[in-house]
């Protein structure tokens, strides 16, 4: 067993198609998990893989061109890549607990594909992706790496906030932290509030034992639950070379701020191999904002930018146009919820651009929400 998994409450979570294990004393349990998806039977769902298998996807070769939303475009995104008989791997940066690689792994087995999917999380979270690719079955096609992707190999230390799995990131050369847009206190009352009347309590007990108390205690407390882990870390050409991965890729990225890092080498393969990125934008991480619109504005070169949210669930997909990138970045930094989005970067050498980008472009959009 893993170390980092002692003493925890661990739940068992609905994520329809797929079952995942989750801290429960954890924000993104609170804040980003609905009520009804909580506290599920691994007896019964163990049960139910015995007697009728796997679970399908929701989405499958028959139903993909007429059901899918916004929240699904990953999906259609693969499937546009397959009838173009394009070759990748996808590549699953700062997992968390696998939700992503999981359910795209799920997705790949019901449509009967072999695209390999790599999990990258060496943190508490990721401790439990292995049981989770285990739990769904999906050993031949999702592999998790206990590894860091940060500039060099070698080791790196982590800050977080101990019950804010999500909020660990690497300390840099200097000491300092690349603080996280996620979700704090604010966005905690602001689910709140949208919260079914039935769901309020236990959010409500949550947010008192764990956010009030730091209020009372002050910098202290805050200070005591800030802690701190070594892990091994891989540059991310460097880990494309010693495994042969010459394919093209497709690639996840959420590390708390360093985002555009892993960016930056990946965008060195374009010469010769195409590269489709799904990475967090937050203007708060650079130095300004014309900073953040100049990193977008030389990626738009290359890359069709596409507005996607929140992956995995995007509430749409709306292209940007070059011209206005400047004025995204303010919307972004000042009016959205976060401070942050998430965003497709499509290689501009796909096949059939055109097609795909209609499709992307003419999905419904969603409701805007926090979840996973």
């Amino acid at each position: 067993m893993n170390p980092s998994l002692f003493s925890k409450r661990i739940d068992l979570v609905d994520f329809d198609d797929i079952n995942l294990f989750m801290f429960m004393d954890d924000n993104l349990y609170d804040v980003a998990i609905q009520p009804y998806r909580k506290n599920r039977s691994l007896a019964e769902y163990q049960k139910q893989i015995h007697t009728s298998g796997y679970p399908p996807s929701k989405l499958n070769p028959s139903n993909i061109r007429q059901d899918a939303l916004a929240r699904d475009g990953v999906y259609v995104l693969l499937d546009h890549l397959w009838d173009n008989q394009v070759d990748f791997t996808i590549l699953d940066i700062g997992s968390f607990i696998g939700d992503f690689s999981c359910k795209v792994g799920n997705f790949i087995r019901t449509f009967g594909k072999t695209t390999q999917v790599i999990s990258f999380d060496p943190t508490i979270a990721g401790a439990l992706v292995n049981y989770n690719i285990e739990l769904n079955g999906l050993q031949a096609i999702v592999k998790h790496e206990d590894l860091a992707i940060a500039e060099h190999d070698g080791l790196v230390m982590f800050s977080y906030i101990v019950g804010n799995t999500d909020s660990a990131s690497i300390i840099n050369s200097s000491g300092t932290i690349v603080s996280s847009g996620k979700p704090g206190i604010f966005g905690y009352l602001s689910h709140f509030v949208k919260t079914p009347a039935r769901a309020k309590l236990p959010l409500l007990r949550n947010f008192i034992t764990r956010r009030v108390r730091s209020v009372i205690l002050g910098q202290n407390y805050s200070q005591s639950h800030q802690s701190t882990l070594i892990a091994h870390s891989a540059n991310i050409l460097s880990y494309l070379s010693k495994h042969d991965i010459n394919t093209n890729l497709l690639v996840k990225i959420d590390i708390e701020g360093h985002d555009q890092e892993v960016i930056k080498d990946l965008t060195s393969l374009l010469p010769t191999r195409m590269v489709n990125i799904i990475a967090e934008f937050n203007p708060g991480f650079y130095p300004t904002i014309q900073a953040s619109s100049e990193f977008l504005f030389g990626l738009s070169n290359e890359f069709y930018i596409f507005d996607i949210f929140y992956s995995p669930n995007p509430a749409w997909f709306r292209l940007i146009d070059p011209t206005d990138i400047t004025e995204f970045a303010e919307n972004v930094r000042h009016h959205r919820k976060y401070g942050y989005t998430d965003l497709l970067l499509l290689d501009k050498r796909i096949p059939q651009s055109d097609k795909i980008m209609t499709r992307l472009s003419s999905l419904s959009t969603t409701v805007e929400e926090y979840v996973l």
